[in-house]
């Protein structure tokens, strides 16, 4: 019986399953745009982004690295002790995909090893940081990955995702860290069928102040502009809208407002606002028609890290959004941290978003 159903010859079964997703869903159609751009990238420099990953020996990561390098665009390199790697590879089935094709280094033993802990050594002398000190911080892998990024080594950085986020971040804080002026944030992408939504700061700082509220907004704002190709609507989100309370935290978000408006004109911001405000144009419209974002707004903003943190992961947990991130922001190089409860898919759609990052922010250095 014929059925009409694959009728052309399938050549490639992990393109065509990718196909098939980018058709079925939002957050594959994103996902698909980002490998394609990626492609793209790669067709033209010739060169696959070199990406290491802390956790050489992690389950879930080396299921990854198999994914990736079926995309044939990222070129992986796992940290730890190859013996325990290769046999956990041994052990997992993946020696056909994996043996030979993978770059491992034990940091303690690599050429480099006694070059990056002096240098390192040397930049945090003042810091209470001793030679012997710095030997011992080199040795974790944390500390290597981001010195092998700092050192152009390679093109970026994955952390996670058995440890902490906060035993991740602060390696990556102390060796690579936030670009001059500013300080890191965390965002999350969620991708509903309607629309993308960016939440920030939602890993980072605990409680910032409207200054780093503003800058958390630029930062948010340049990083969509980069993924999405556009101009995002930004809003500063709180239990108060446009002045209705008069209590601390939410002037701190009616101040913020004010300050991102001045200082960066060219940027569609508003707030301070409820939630629903924010994601519902015609309560919006309805309720505050003196409002200047003509639709719903793309990026939310948070008063604080609690509210943000809480809120990506219930809407992660009660929706159909596809989570990515938490992306790292605006960093001095392109580095990441894999979430402890990331499954497979989440973290290789990280690991590709970030590898575009990595590509786009080296030509924008011009180091292509």
């Amino acid at each position: 019986m014929d059925t009409g159903v694959a009728r052309r010859e399938i050549a490639d079964l992990h393109e065509y399953s990718e196909h098939l997703a980018s058709r079925l869903s939002a957050s594959g159609a994103f996902m698909k745009t980002v490998r394609d751009r990626l492609a793209a990238h790669i067709k033209r420099t010739g060169e696959k982004v070199r990406m290491v990953f802390a956790e050489g020996i992690n389950t879930r990561i080396l299921n990854v690295v198999k994914t990736l390098l079926d995309g044939n665009a990222i070129e992986p390199i796992l940290l730890g002790h190859p013996d325990d790697i290769k046999a956990k590879i041994k052990s997992l089935g993946l020696e056909e995909f994996l043996d030979g094709k993978v770059e491992i280094i034990r940091p303690r033993k690599a050429d480099n090893f006694k070059e990056f802990y002096k240098e390192y050594c040397e930049a945090k002398q003042r810091e209470g940081v001793s030679l012997n000190a710095a030997e011992d911080l080199m040795i974790q892998e944390n500390f290597y990955g981001s010195m092998m990024v700092k050192k152009g080594l390679a093109d970026t950085f994955i952390a996670g995702p058995s440890l902490n986020y906060s035993d991740c971040l602060s390696p990556i804080l102390k060796v690579i860290g936030s670009k001059p002026g500013t300080k890191a944030a965390g965002v999350f992408i969620l991708v509903f069928k309607d629309r993308v939504l960016f939440l920030a700061d939602t890993t980072v700082q605990p409680d910032p102040t409207a200054e780093d509220l503003v800058e958390i907004a630029n930062s948010t704002a340049e990083l969509y502009k980069s993924l999405m190709k556009r101009d995002p609507r930004i809003a500063f989100l709180s239990y108060s809208n446009f002045g209705d309370s008069k209590l601390p935290d939410a002037k701190k978000m009616k101040l913020a407002t004010k300050m991102a408006k001045e200082k960066y004109p060219e940027l569609k911001i508003e707030g301070e606002m409820q939630a629903d405000v924010a994601v519902n144009h015609g309560i919006m419209k309805n309720l505050f028609n003196f409002s200047e974002l003509d639709k719903s707004a793309d990026i939310l903003i948070f008063p604080e890290l609690n509210s943000a943190n809480i809120s990506y992961k219930l809407l992660a947990q009660l929706t159909e959004a596809s989570a990515i991130g938490p992306i790292l922001v605006p960093m001095n190089k392109t580095v990441n941290i894999i979430q402890r409860t990331a499954s497979i898919k989440e973290i290789v759609d990280s690991c590709r978003l970030t590898a575009l990052r990595a590509l786009e922010e080296k030509v924008n250095r011009n180091d292509i």
